[in-house]
């Protein structure tokens, strides 16, 4: 779809670079959604064979950060099709909220990912002190 969506935008639009941005943001968090999405698959898949109750609930959490990871960075790349469709459709009117939405959505991204990386790292410490 944003393949599309781009191919509409005029050429020449004074909106080019930004789409261009936005389209590199929509990007990076496609990629550390789906990444995240299939460590959040593989730790859901470890949580049956947990060997203890501690781990079970390590994996569990791993789970569920990693699950907020996909999809806040899945967020992102949703408003960032809405900011080239709305560019493609000329409806420069919208764009200023969707900018808003997407400074949003991208600083929102960005903490969820930085507590997933704590929250990592205190479950690294905790085994290796084992």
């Amino acid at each position: 779809k944003g393949q599309q969506l781009i191919k509409q935008v005029p050429e020449g639009s004074e909106l080019e670079a930004e789409i261009k941005q936005v389209i590199m943001v929509a990007s990076q968090n496609w990629k550390v959604a789906t990444a995240a999405l299939d460590s959040a698959k593989e730790s859901l898949s470890m949580l049956g064979t947990a060997s203890n109750p501690d781990l079970a609930k390590d994996y569990a959490l791993l789970t569920t950060v990693n699950s907020d990871v996909a999809l806040s960075g899945a967020k992102v790349v949703q408003i960032s099709l809405l900011f080239v469709e709305a560019a493609a459709g000329n409806k420069t009117e919208s764009l200023d909220v969707i900018r808003g939405a997407m400074y949003e959505a991208v600083t929102s991204a960005e903490q969820v990912q930085m507590s997933n990386e704590r929250v990592k790292k205190l479950i690294s410490q905790k085994y290796s002190k084992q």
